[in-house]
């Protein structure tokens, strides 16, 4: 995940919002790498202890991918730190909000499901 330069975020913000998912809504996601480049834009790697699918870095053999759900909720805490920060594809925490309600919507409406559907409860936690 990449944060623009422009924002207000930090690596200690990252840190936090990983841990805040962990602690306190109990989400499988840990930092695998952090790096801040000359001009000040953070590039992240989160990893899963228990999850089920490889993540797709080359040099992540054996580790696991954070949940989408993980990734919200990390994702939110960082926009409520800083609404207008540029975080990953989201042009803000306005797009990120927007982009997260469609794509649950599309993915409950198009697919069979055994469960009550994509859990997008981070967004609540946004503000």
């Amino acid at each position: 995940m990449r944060i623009n330069a422009q924002s207000k975020l930090t690596s200690e913000d990252v840190w936090n919002a990983v841990i805040t998912a962990r602690n306190e809504h109990d989400q499988d996601i840990h930092i695998q790498d952090l790096k801040v480049g000359t001009k000040g834009a953070i590039q992240f790697w989160c990893e899963s202890l228990n999850g089920k699918y490889a993540i797709g870095r080359n040099d992540s053999a054996g580790h696991k991918a954070a949940s989408w759900t993980a990734w919200g909720y990390v994702i939110a805490e960082l926009f409520k730190r800083d609404p207008e920060a540029r975080i990953g594809h989201y042009k803000n925490r306005d797009h990120f909000i927007e982009q997260c309600e469609d794509m649950a919507n599309r993915r409950n409406q198009y697919q069979l499901r055994t469960d009550k559907g994509e859990d997008i409860s981070f967004l609540h936690y946004a503000y």
